[in-house]
Formats: structure tokens, C-alpha cells, sequence
């Protein structure tokens, strides 16, 4: 498959099992909660948006934007632009999480990459990203998929999945990768 960009090291091979699995799936929704925030690719950023726009626009469905910085918008379409991304069928969504309003749209993937895990600020994030997960937990379908950024390694979440993964698997979604970012789908309806 054919990627608008390489995939950063350490997301390689979970971004590609996601691209594979969404293969399956006709017109798949996506939603990412946190969108590419650096031009350079020095930050650590693995390029969400670009990744996904790129998926849609040449396999059909849609990309679900959120973040709560509209300079993160302005970057994305200027990156659009030069990757010739322009038609990618991509709602931006501009909100702070507790003004979010949930789209009429069942989610094939929901991808959470929202706050960092800075010094000093790892339980917020972790709580902010466990709370996300179950605001838009009824959003997936059964069978989507959830991505989780930077839980830093395979033998046990840590980072931004340490409260929300824990939460999925106790609902009996299936961990389907670990490591760097964990992949799990969910195997029941919910409310």
C-alpha cells in the first residue's frame, strides 16, 4: 500500500495493521481525537491527519478532525495542499472536549491522541483520554477499532492509554496490537 508520507518508527507497524484491517470495511469512518500539530516531524509527531486524509481520499469515507487548537487546522490544510491531500473528504473540528459535540456518525476507528503526557502532567492526560473513550465509546461499532498513541511500550500501557485501555479490555475489547501505540476492537455493542 501506498503511504503520502513514511510512517514514524515507532507507529509503523500499528498504522499498518490499522490501514489493513480498515481495508475490510467499506467507506470507513474515522475519528481522531488530536490531529497533527508540527510542520517538521521533529516533535515526535506521526502525521494522524495526513495518514487518514490520505486513506480517505483514495479508499472513500471520512476523517473526523477534533482538536481543541484551530492553529492545528490551518497546519493540516497547508500540509493538504502540499501533499496534494485538497480533496480529502475531512471535517475539521475546532472545540474544546467539553463543548464537543458527538456527530451523527458510527466510527470505524477512533483514534486518541489528544494531551500530551508531559512532566508532570500524566494523570491528566490519562484521566482526560479515559473520559474521551467513554463519551465516544457508543460511537464505534461493534467491530471498529480503537487506536491509542503513545502508551510507550507493549508490556503494559503507560502514557495516554494507562486508564482507557485498561477500561476497553474490562469490556472485553480484543488487544489486537501492543506497543508504542495499542490497537483493540470492539467485540460487543454497547450503551
Amino acid at each position: 500500500m501506498r503511504y503520502a508520507l513514511p510512517f514514524s518508527s515507532v507507529r509503523r507497524e500499528s498504522m499498518e495493521k490499522v490501514f489493513f484491517l480498515l481495508s475490510e470495511v467499506v467507506k470507513p469512518i474515522i475519528m481522531e481525537v488530536g490531529r497533527t500539530r508540527f510542520a517538521d516531524g521533529m516533535q515526535g509527531d506521526g502525521y494522524s491527519t495526513i495518514h487518514f486524509a490520505d486513506y480517505v481520499q483514495r479508499h472513500g469515507g471520512m476523517l473526523l478532525s477534533v482538536d481543541a487548537d484551530p492553529g492545528t487546522e490551518k497546519l493540516c490544510r497547508e500540509l493538504f495542499g502540499v501533499l496534494e491531500l485538497d480533496g480529502a473528504p475531512v471535517v475539521f473540528v475546532d472545540v474544546k472536549p467539553e463543548s464537543f459535540h458527538v456527530p451523527e456518525a458510527d466510527l470505524n476507528l477512533l483514534y486518541l491522541d489528544g494531551p500530551d503526557c508531559t512532566e508532570g502532567m500524566e494523570r491528566q492526560s490519562a484521566q482526560w483520554h479515559l473520559a474521551c473513550m467513554k463519551f465516544l465509546e457508543h460511537k464505534v461499532v461493534k467491530g471498529g477499532l480503537v487506536l491509542v498513541d503513545d502508551c510507550m511500550n507493549d508490556l503494559f500501557p503507560e502514557g495516554k492509554g494507562s486508564l482507557a485501555i485498561p477500561y476497553l479490555v474490562e469490556r472485553e475489547y480484543e488487544v489486537l496490537y501492543k506497543g508504542y501505540q495499542w490497537l483493540l476492537r470492539k467485540t460487543k455493542e454497547t450503551q
